[in-house]
């Protein structure tokens, strides 16, 4: 794994982000760099969606990286609804699994992995 793997980074800029008042009129920030001296802990995946909603509402993601992003936030919607119930509250039924797996496979293929890892390059630190 690399050296940065679930590091935080040190504090030296700005890694929240306030989701939009249009999204939720009283919103807390999302901190990006959260965690507990070097190690990083990851916004939940809801954080992580309410976020690029609100980058995406007020035109501040590279539209031209992701295509069809109506698309791609409903497959993250679903993939996060369902994620959720199986994580905190109850089991996955059969015909929930499917549309995990259905889901998923448009994600794939859709490219949304390979837009996604482009996306991931170009924001990488050199």
């Amino acid at each position: 794994m690399p050296t940065y793997y679930r590091k935080r980074k040190p504090i030296s800029g700005n890694y929240f982000i306030t989701p939009d008042i249009s999204l939720i009129p009283k919103a807390r920030q999302i901190d990006f760099n959260k965690g507990r001296e070097e190690k990083w802990i990851a916004p939940g995946i809801g954080e992580s969606e309410l976020a690029f909603k609100s980058l995406y509402v007020q035109n501040n993601l590279p539209k031209e990286l992701i295509n069809n992003i109506d698309v791609f936030l409903k497959y993250w919607g679903i993939i996060r609804k369902l994620r959720n119930k199986a994580s905190h509250t109850e089991a996955m039924n059969k015909s929930q699994y499917e549309v995990m797996r259905q889901t998923f496979d448009d994600v794939i293929n859709d490219g949304y992995i390979d837009q996604l890892v482009t996306l991931k390059q170009i924001f990488k630190p050199k």
